[in-house]
């Protein structure tokens, strides 16, 4: 067997050097510049746990489930303003002993002494009463808030009543003033914000 050429055996051993490069863990590294999350030369994408942690990142400006709670949750009872859970007034209904009338309530409780000589049902908090031959209103607790003054009037229907004085109707607001001046031969109750009325023969 000849012998080998230097030249011969250097080529064989640049020949081994190279293959065992190509063999080497590093080849499949990624480089120093490789974006982050970019796939490695082996095909491998960003890991599930880097993904996992992407995916279930929540924006701090989103609200917390205690926020979202707290937002739609109803508002104590204590905290509704009074409006808004009013008290039923109680009916109060008229009777009469012997020759006068007053209001008992709905266990015939005597609420209002019989001391009128007529009455007529409640309307938006007032009765209309007859005393000594005029009409006045009295209240839920008995307390005359119109002295009875008008020859006629009605009940209270959209805050106004027809009160009758020398012959001539107007229309009266709950403390029996005047808010339309007596000047009607006859008035009827207000209804959607108009009333008849009647002028002359």
């Amino acid at each position: 067997m000849s012998p080998t050429s230097p030249r011969t055996l250097r080529v064989t051993l640049l020949v081994l050097l190279a293959a065992a490069l190509a063999c080497s863990p590093l080849a499949g590294q990624p480089s120093a510049t490789a974006p982050a999350g970019a796939a490695t030369a082996t095909g491998g994408g960003a890991s599930p746990t880097e993904g996992a942690t992407q995916a279930g990142t929540a924006d701090a400006s989103d609200p917390t489930p205690t926020e979202l709670a707290a937002a739609t949750a109803s508002p104590e009872p204590s905290a509704l303003p009074p409006t808004l859970t009013p008290v039923p007034e109680a009916p109060l209904f008229p009777i009469i002993q012997g020759r006068k009338f007053g209001f008992m309530d709905q266990t015939g409780q005597l609420v209002i002494a019989a001391q009128f000589d007529g009455v007529k049902d409640f309307h938006e908090g007032l009765a209309l009463v007859y005393q000594g031959g005029l009409f006045g209103y009295v209240d839920t607790t008995g307390v005359v808030v119109v002295a009875p003054q008008f020859e006629l009037a009605s009940d209270f229907i959209d805050g106004l009543a027809w009160a009758k004085v020398n012959g001539l109707s107007g229309y009266i607001d709950h403390t029996g003033a005047f808010v339309i001046e007596p000047q009607f031969d006859d008035a009827y109750d207000f209804s959607e914000g108009l009333a008849a009325v009647r002028v002359g023969s």
